[in-house]
């Protein structure tokens, strides 16, 4: 959800950059009407500009609050996985307090040699299979 508040935002702050600069163009044109005295046309598009940069103002502050829920979403994401880091922790604590490792992890082994090699002092022959 934060993602797609997010691209809304963007995609608002666009908008708002689009109806701005064609509110600017449109009262450009309004005080050009102005000038020559045509005070009909000059109402009409100031008008218009006016309309559209309370729109565009409109979508700023649709865009703040979208950004806003967005960062909102983005820190609880952050603090509800780390309660979950900790409710794993938790429960994998009730199931093993001590925290062992399970006897399915524990492998048997040996680094020294049979017994029954030292003993004698026999050798293995892969032991010295290389050593002729």
């Amino acid at each position: 959800a934060q993602s797609e508040y997010d691209g809304a935002a963007q995609l608002y702050a666009l908008r708002v950059e689009a109806d701005q600069a064609s509110a600017n163009k449109i009262m450009t044109q309004a005080h050009q009407a102005a000038m020559e005295g045509d005070t009909e046309t000059w109402k009409d598009l100031s008008g218009q500009a006016t309309i559209l940069a309370k729109q565009a103002e409109g979508f700023a502050a649709t865009a703040r609050e979208y950004h806003g829920m967005a960062h909102r979403l983005r820190n609880a994401a952050i603090a509800l996985q780390g309660d979950g880091g900790k409710a794993a922790a938790l429960a994998a604590w009730g199931a093993n307090p001590m925290n062992e490792l399970p006897p399915e992890y524990l492998y048997p082994f040996t680094v020294a040699p049979p017994i029954a090699l030292t003993e004698t002092g026999a050798t293995h022959s892969l032991l010295t299979k290389g050593k002729q």
